[in-house]
């Protein structure tokens, strides 16, 4: 592991942790999930992802791996945090937002070895967990892809009882408390 992200994530405590398996069955993945708005070492950072509420109703996506309350994907270059987040949800959900904060970040760490045809260049990234507002739909600017599902918002209530990670619970519970 990265020394900087190692001694990082010494300074904050694991509040869940969930396990994963991608690529086709190959990629584990132990998911480690923070509250807070420190900020990890930027070469660790990969992707945003952000839960987004309108009114008393959360975002949900749908896509072939399941359901999950946290959109987002990787930075594009020098692209800034809120920027990619802005950009990505935009692309995946058809949504703006508006007052992104960041609440927290997950720490991925791979199980066995990565295999070369991977898109992970490392054993240990970090992926920044924001929440925000739901600002305007704008389903032309979605990105048609297969992989992306579908969208829509639903009541906290109904969501918290779906079949969420430790982590999206987490977080959920942290955001949810003030609706």
């Amino acid at each position: 592991m990265d020394p900087e992200l190692e001694g990082f994530l010494a300074r904050h405590t694991r509040l869940a942790e969930d396990r994963e398996v991608r690529g086709s069955g190959t990629l584990p993945l132990r998911i480690e999930s923070y509250l807070g708005e420190a900020d990890p070492p930027r070469s660790c950072v990969t992707s945003v992802r952000c839960l987004t509420f309108q009114s008393d109703r959360i975002l949900l996506v749908r896509n072939p791996g399941g359901i999950h309350i946290l959109p987002g994907g990787q930075l594009n270059g020098g692209e800034g945090y809120e920027e990619a987040l802005r950009r990505v949800l935009l692309e995946e959900t058809g949504w703006s937002i508006s007052n992104p904060e960041r609440i927290g970040f997950m720490h991925f760490h791979h199980l066995d070895s990565i295999p070369q045809e991977s898109d992970d260049v490392s054993s240990d990234f970090v992926q920044l967990v924001y929440v925000s507002q739901a600002d305007q739909h704008m389903p032309d600017a979605e990105s048609v892809d297969d992989s992306m599902g579908s969208s829509s918002f639903e009541p906290v209530a109904e969501v918290v009882s779906l079949d969420l990670s430790r982590g999206e619970k987490l977080y959920l519970k942290f955001t949810a408390r003030d609706l």
